[in-house]
C-alpha cells in the first residue's frame, strides 16, 4: 500500500491539483491519499482567529475565491475516480 500526502503549494491551484490527480491515478494500485490545506490556508485561519468581524469577512472572501479557483466540475478524466463511492472520506474532483 502506498501513502501519498499533499499540501501547501503542491495543491495550491487547479493546475497543481491536476498534477496530483494525475500522479495518484496513473495506475490501479491501491493508495491512501491525504490532502492537507492548500497554500496559504493555515496562515489565513490564524489571521481569522485574531480578526474582528469585518476583517474576518474579508479573510473568508479571500479563502472562498481561492478555493473557487481550484475546484471545478467535471474533471477531464471522468473515469479516474470511478470507484470513489467505495472509499471512505471526502471526494473532490479538481479542474483540468
Amino acid at each position: 500500500m502506498q501513502v501519498y500526502k499533499f499540501g501547501g503549494t503542491s495543491v495550491g491551484n487547479a493546475s497543481r491539483m491536476k498534477s496530483v490527480a494525475d500522479l495518484v491515478t496513473r495506475d490501479d494500485a491501491q493508495k491512501i491519499v491525504v490532502l492537507s490545506a492548500v497554500s496559504g490556508t493555515t496562515d489565513k485561519l490564524i489571521r481569522l482567529s485574531q480578526s474582528n468581524l469585518t476583517q474576518g469577512e474579508s479573510i473568508l472572501r479571500e479563502m472562498r475565491e481561492q478555493y473557487e479557483g481550484i475546484v471545478v466540475l467535471p474533471v477531464d478524466r471522468p473515469n479516474a475516480f470511478a470507484n470513489w463511492q467505495n472509499t471512505p472520506g471526502a471526494y473532490i474532483r479538481c479542474a483540468a
